[in-house]
């Protein structure tokens, strides 16, 4: 009995004393802000696989057509890079900015594939940005969302240092929001590449 009452005791105490007003109580603290890093040379790796029906002569139902498609991310491994990406401009525009590089660097991981296939990587991935704004509509389906995500570059807070191929996707985004022909726009893509993936993906999907 003795013994459970000392740990009512206790217990009311350090309640009390949890509650007392003390130094520093009601003033509001603030913190720098921190960032996640990783171990030198760690990756984000995505890929997306695509299968479908394969249309043959003798339609067994057996054969199948598939596409992949991969990109991989360095990870941040020095909190100074992510500082001085947005160094020097206001807390808004810097946000604005590391997104539109993000989707930069994607959409040159892209540019090169096509530049392999022996067409201008550059062009067909502007004409890829403008027409997503018409051919991809919001809330589709799970893939037709992440296309049109990712092919939206960020349009807020642009400013006097943007490199230039990030005007160059700024400028095609609006094209896209302002109804143009992509097509005659960026005359030099033969080919839409966003038309090539959108039908590719199953429309049940």
């Amino acid at each position: 009995m003795c013994r459970a009452l000392v740990v009512v005791v206790v217990v009311v105490c350090c309640g009390v004393a949890a509650l007392a007003p003390g130094p520093g109580r009601g003033r509001l603290l603030s913190r720098q802000r921190r960032y996640l890093t990783f171990p030198e040379g760690a990756t984000f790796n995505l890929a997306l696989c695509m299968s479908n029906k394969a249309r043959v002569l003798a339609d067994t139902g057996i054969f199948t057509e598939g596409v992949a498609w991969g990109c991989s991310y360095d990870l941040p491994n020095n909190t100074q890079a992510l500082a001085s990406a947005g160094a020097g401009v206001e807390p808004g525009a810097a946000g604005a900015l590391l997104r539109r590089k993000d989707r930069t660097d994607l959409y040159r991981r892209v540019e090169r594939a096509v530049d392999s296939a022996g067409l201008d990587g550059h062009l067909c991935m502007l004409r890829a940005v403008c027409e997503a704004e018409n051919m991809l509509s919001p809330r589709a389906h799970l893939v037709m969302e992440m296309l049109r995500i990712a092919l939206a570059m960020p349009l807020d807070h642009v400013t006097a240092r943007e490199p230039q191929h990030h005007r160059d996707y700024i400028m095609a985004r609006h094209n896209g929001l302002h109804g143009v022909d992509c097509g005659e726009v960026y005359p030099q893509c033969p080919i839409s590449l966003l038309g090539l993936a959108t039908s590719l993906v199953p429309s049940s999907m």
